[in-house]
């Protein structure tokens, strides 16, 4: 497997694939963690088009807002930490981005019951959102709140 892996790295055909769908959420990202002091640089928006690239040499099956939903998980919410004062309306932001069409991040976070982030009538990316309503649970309760859980 370490073999196979380390070829991958190597293999100099894989190229970045750029999407449309991808480069607008990055550069929707971005200008929210601009915010914060929290964006990211050409290094990891050329990382994650890397990551799209090895994703679909491996499984083509794999659907672009899930892999989406992964390059944010690994690369842009671990920046996002702070105060409440500094954070709340970014943490709005940033979850409505991952919502599904039509759907308010007020609806989520003020909701009285559980939701199925895996609907995809309530979410684009639902691992990235789950993670955003618990990061702003915890904002709300403790006044800060960082991608570390404990």
């Amino acid at each position: 497997m370490a073999t196979s892996f380390v070829e991958l790295a190597n293999n100099k055909d894989l190229k970045p694939i750029l999407k449309d769908d991808l480069n607008t959420t990055l550069i929707s990202f971005f200008n929210e963690l601009k915010k914060t002091g929290a964006e990211f640089g050409y290094r990891s928006a050329n990382e994650i088009h890397r990551f799209v690239s090895v994703v679909n040499h491996l499984d083509s099956a794999w659907k672009m807002n899930d892999i989406i939903d992964c390059t944010i998980m690994q690369k842009l919410l671990p920046k996002v930490h702070g105060s409440r004062r500094k954070l709340e309306p970014v943490l709005k932001t940033l979850g409505t981005l991952c919502l599904a069409e039509g759907k308010t991040i007020e609806e989520l976070f003020n909701r009285k019951s559980e939701v199925d982030f895996n609907d995809p009538t309530q979410s684009k990316y639902p691992i990235s959102l789950e993670k955003i309503d618990r990061m702003y649970k915890k904002l709300i309760e403790n006044g800060f709140t960082s991608y570390a859980e404990a």
